[in-house]
């Protein structure tokens, strides 16, 4: 299991979706949270070690591995033993080291433009959060024909799955605001482009 699961996280790297130009949505992190589920700590970081190399083909550099490498970490030491909420944990994550890493990696060590790196903590803070949010409905999903009747259980499932359901609407409208913003602002940097063009040129 360990190695299907590693293999469908390459699988979800590379099938990736592109949102516009260089920005793509991967999905490796979801067999992560899966293995860390069901498998522990090892395993988790190990398949996310595996499945996030591919990204070093896809982007041309190390520092997303790193990134996707430290949250299976986090989520790794907190994973029961502080919460059974893997979007919590996911966002709480993104939210502390999560965010800063990809300003310090993208902004000051590749040297992107503040609005280029910006864009690249949302994105990638998002797939993040999203990828979890994805691997908590698959386990609640697989949990129900196996769970105890005891009322506390059923408090906590169905807290989760409100939980989930919230969280879905949230993410789906960031998602779909971030990339308008996104576009709006690179049709106004290519707007700005061609207007340094034809002055040069005038």
């Amino acid at each position: 299991m360990f190695i299907i699961l590693t293999a469908l996280g390459v699988a979800g790297n590379y099938f990736k979706l592109t949102l516009f130009f260089n920005v793509d949505f991967i999905f490796g992190s979801i067999f992560t949270m899966l293995a860390i589920h069901y498998y522990g700590p090892f395993a988790g970081i190990g398949t996310a070690f595996v499945s996030s190399a591919y990204t070093y083909l896809l982007w041309n550099h190390p520092y997303a591995m790193i990134i996707f490498c430290a949250e299976s970490v986090f989520i790794s030491l907190l994973y029961r033993r502080k919460s059974e909420n893997i979007v919590l944990l996911d966002t709480l994550y993104w939210l502390f080291p999560g965010m800063p890493l990809v300003i310090l990696f993208y902004h000051f060590v590749m040297h992107m433009n503040y609005l280029a790196a910006f864009i690249m903590m949302l994105k990638q803070s998002m797939n993040g959060i999203m990828n979890a949010l994805i691997a908590g409905v698959l386990i609640q999903i697989w949990r129900v024909p196996l769970k105890s009747h005891k009322p506390a259980q059923e408090g906590t499932s169905f807290q989760l799955t409100l939980f989930h359901t919230i969280a879905s609407f949230v993410l789906i409208s960031a998602v779909i605001a971030m990339i308008l913003s996104s576009r709006a602002q690179l049709a106004k940097i290519e707007e700005e482009i061609k207007q340094q063009i034809r002055n040069t040129i005038d």
